[in-house]
């Protein structure tokens, strides 16, 4: 049922783990932005009190 996986041969390669960075980097902004947007909009337009 299960199969059987070898181990990594060697490592990955530095421009592999640049690329993960760079990506990673790139959905935290992302995120931290419309997390924002949704805190600014939260206080323009009080939405606690009427959600």
């Amino acid at each position: 049922m299960y199969s059987q996986m070898n181990e990594p041969q060697g490592r990955p390669s530095k421009d592999a783990i640049k690329v993960w960075i760079i990506s990673a980097t790139i959905e935290n902004v992302i995120g931290f932005i419309i997390l924002g947007v949704l805190l600014i909009l939260d206080f323009h337009f009080s939405w606690k009190e009427w959600i």
